[in-house]
């Protein structure tokens, strides 16, 4: 992409910095930059960060770059993050998305809309099954899981009868 970028705009150079795979990491990079006033010129940033960053006054608002009919052919969604203030701070380069799997067996419709699809509706239900079933003997393995097993990110929860891990 810079090639072809440079290929077009031969008076403008590109010099790509490769940062941390961590966003917490890349994140404190950023503003590490930033409040050393040696700022990128560029950032490929999480959209979480749009309002932390352009309260500071560290992101240039883009509206005259992306008119609406531009943002039109974007992911709205996206598009809807990169505001802060009715100002347009961040481009969507790429998206991903979260999966929710379910065990049916333990539930027995998966969460959807209108069906207490909120966060922390998910989180209560997960509470209450993992209560639920702490209270069983568990007979092939040493523990069970608890509350606490699930709230950590990228840790394992270990259950009597699956094992279940995430990482980033």
């Amino acid at each position: 992409m810079i090639r072809r970028f440079h290929a077009a705009h031969p008076d403008i150079r590109i010099d790509y910095i490769s940062g941390p795979w961590s966003t917490d990491e890349r994140q404190n990079m950023y503003i590490r930059a930033f409040l050393a006033e040696d700022a990128f010129e560029l950032v490929y940033m999480d959209v979480i960060w749009t309002a932390k960053f352009a309260s500071q006054g560290w992101l240039l608002p883009l509206d005259r770059w992306f008119s609406p009919e531009v943002r039109e052919k974007l992911i709205p969604q996206g598009v809807e993050a990169g505001f802060y203030q009715g100002h347009f701070y961040r481009v969507p380069v790429r998206t991903d998305v979260g999966m929710l799997y379910y065990r049916k067996d333990l539930v027995p419709e998966p969460p959807g809309p209108g069906k207490n699809s909120r966060p922390s509706a998910i989180a209560t239900e997960i509470r209450r099954i993992d209560t639920a079933s702490s209270f069983r003997e568990c007979s092939t393995r040493a523990s069970c899981a608890t509350t606490s097993n699930i709230s950590g990110s990228g840790r394992n929860l270990d259950r009597q009868d699956q094992n279940f891990s995430r990482s980033r």
